[in-house]
């Protein structure tokens, strides 16, 4: 694919996304098909897999030209992390009848414009993973700011709203039936979803053991197919 973005966005060393907050989740209780359950609504494991897929053939060349190619589980588990903290944000968000800002939705705009040499699923698939921790802070900046007028603090800065959102959040999430695959390797710890060893196999082989790492080795990053990896 030879579709260059109009800035670089991507760090091919990182998860792809950064997210705000975390909730709480019970990573043994999972059905087949079923990435991730947030209370009433699931997250299905062909929605993670779509997502990634097209994600990465957005920023694909991207990822090639700033070095190592980051191996496609990496991203599918930081999608799946973050469409877990959207689902459980847009229904804490709707208990307090917030929605989407204006400059939220300024936002989403200009990431589009971003992404002009895109098109289709791709394009769609870069908007969404881009765009969603700004949705994130623009919906529990909301929910802080309302809580926060609620206990006589009208005048709270845009900070003290989203660290109160924030808390908020794991608060609600606190009582909900979050549920994981473990296959994506994520855990709650001090109260965020985050990178953990949930794998229910081992790695033996010295390849396998060194794809585990935070920073893969060479060898096991040349030894992925083109299936397995991104860049």
């Amino acid at each position: 694919m030879n579709r260059p973005l109009k800035r670089s966005l991507v760090s091919a060393s990182a998860a792809c996304v950064l997210l705000l907050t975390g909730c709480g989740v019970a990573p043994t209780q999972f059905s087949p098909g079923v990435a991730a359950q947030v209370g009433d609504a699931k997250i299905s494991a062909d929605e993670v897999d779509e997502l990634t897929d097209n994600y990465c053939g957005a920023v694909d060349d991207q990822i090639a030209t700033q070095g190592d190619p980051v191996p496609l589980r990496v991203f599918k588990s930081g999608i799946a992390q973050q469409l877990v903290v959207v689902e459980a944000s847009k229904q804490l968000a709707e208990e307090y009848g917030v929605e989407a800002s204006a400059g939220f939705r300024a936002q989403v705009t200009a990431i589009g414009q971003d992404a002009a040499a895109l098109t289709g699923a791709e394009r769609q698939a870069y908007i969404d993973v881009q765009s969603a921790s700004a949705y994130i802070g623009d919906v529990l900046t909301q929910v802080g700011a309302a809580i926060l007028a609620e206990e006589g603090q009208g005048d709270a800065s845009e900070q003290e709203q989203l660290t109160r959102g924030d808390q908020a959040l794991s608060d609600w999430t606190a009582g909900q039936d979050v549920s994981i695959d473990p296959r994506y390797g994520l855990a709650v710890i001090d109260g965020q979803v985050l990178p953990a060893d949930t794998d229910v196999s081992f790695a033996s082989g010295a390849v396998a053991k060194a794809g585990q790492s935070d920073e893969p080795d060479p060898a096991y990053l040349a030894a992925l197919t083109d299936y397995g990896r991104c860049g």
